[in-house]
């Protein structure tokens, strides 16, 4: 017989770990709330266009000989082509490009070498005699900085906040790229803020028991998620029904009474088709 094959990736053990049943209606029901806040959506859409110009700015960095200039250039024209196809004014597609713009500025012609940008990765975590378990993502930016080689990971933001290291996405790029050392490339778009407290990168590097510490707590999220799919048992997690941007979207369909969920999910959230997790 052959083995189920279970696709992953950091932002889904992220998903699962804090409640299980969200991750069942978020990855495998695949429903949601018709609406989301605007200036969440929003913020998150100025990030994916800094991100496009950056792909393109390291890309032409690795593959050509233009100068930082013409390379700045041509990355504008591509997020501006880009940028029809999300949902972002016509100012936070300025606000976008400003930030790109002043990224490029503060580091200037500084000494680093594409290896990798946006290189997606596959690696099997396990095996069980019924189960193969794949890690998969896709890094920023693998590239020789200050003489090493690091795995870079662009992160926009509108606010100075604080970036926890300890994160599933980083041990997973150490664990899958054998680099041992992740730098967080903090971008922020605010418009008054210096471009020294907007701009800052962190180095993380992890030990080799950091990361078989993580692959254990990994493994064993992962068993029992196998475990909730097949005997249809989520556990719902109570402790991640609110956080401090307010509660989860989740939280109409498990404070009903089980008789009632399938109504509520059917009158308030959006449905796609459901997903199997398993390939065969």
């Amino acid at each position: 017989m052959s083995k189920k094959i279970l696709r992953t990736t950091p932002s889904l053990v992220n998903n699962w770990d804090s409640c299980p049943t969200r991750g069942f209606y978020t990855d495998i029901k695949q429903i949601g709330q018709s609406e989301t806040k605007a200036s969440s959506q929003d913020s998150r859409e100025i990030g994916i266009l800094v991100h496009k110009m950056l792909e393109m700015y390291y890309q032409l960095l690795q593959w050509t000989d233009d100068k930082r200039d013409v390379r700045r250039i041509s990355s504008v024209e591509f997020g501006r082509k880009k940028s029809v196809e999300l949902s972002l004014s016509s100012t936070d597609v300025e606000t976008a490009i400003r930030t790109f713009n002043d990224y490029v500025a503060f580091y200037g012609d500084e000494d680093i070498q594409p290896l990798e940008v946006e290189q997606p990765f596959s690696k099997v975590l396990f095996e069980t005699d019924s189960h193969i378990i794949l890690m998969e993502g896709k890094k920023d930016l693998k590239a020789v900085l200050q003489g090493n080689t690091w795995i870079i990971d662009h992160k926009t933001t509108g606010s100075k906040r604080f970036l926890s290291p300890i994160s599933n996405q980083f041990f997973a790029y150490a664990w899958a790229s054998e680099v041992r050392t992740v730098v967080i490339n903090s971008i922020g778009t605010q418009k008054t803020v210096e471009p020294k407290d907007r701009f800052r990168r962190l180095f993380v590097s992890f030990t080799e028991e950091q990361i078989q510490e993580w692959y254990g707590n990994t493994v064993k999220s992962i068993l029992d998620w196998i475990g909730y799919i097949e005997t249809g048992h989520y556990l719902m997690r109570l402790t991640s029904c609110q956080s401090k941007f307010g509660l989860c979207q989740f939280h109409p369909i498990c404070s009903s009474p089980p008789e009632d969920r399938e109504r509520v999910i059917a009158m308030d959230y959006v449905h796609r088709p459901p997903h199997d997790p398993f390939e065969d």
